[in-house]
């Protein structure tokens, strides 16, 4: 088995991906991402995802750790809890998290959904 390492991940080029999948504004914010295939745990998605500032639901049913390494946003869950968040923070989703992305200014967060 080998080590992934991306060197300055901050910094890395990510593929472009799209808008997101239920944008709550206009026009919908982009994003962009690199996956990282883990052996062994093919279940399990991760790597490093990038997106514009705007609104967006929140479409992930399963489990997810964020650590944000650059930009500011906040989530909005159903319950009303308001999460802020900006470069340097690590957030634990819950599996079923609903809620809405607000994106103040272009977030790149590593994630690992399981």
């Amino acid at each position: 088995m080998s080590i992934t390492l991306i060197k300055q991940s901050a910094h890395a080029v990510l593929e472009l991906s799209g808008p997101v999948p239920v944008p709550l504004s206009d026009p919908a914010c982009q994003t962009a991402s690199l996956d990282v295939a883990i052996p062994g745990r093919e279940h399990v998605e991760a790597g490093i995802w990038e997106c514009e500032p705007g609104k967006s639901k929140r479409t992930v049913e399963k489990a997810e750790i964020v650590h944000i390494l650059a930009g500011e946003a906040s989530f909005t869950s159903e319950e009303g809890q308001v999460v802020n968040m900006r470069a340097g923070d690590t957030l634990f989703f819950p599996p079923m998290t609903k809620g809405y992305w607000e994106i103040r200014s272009k977030i790149r967060k590593v994630f690992v959904i399981v």
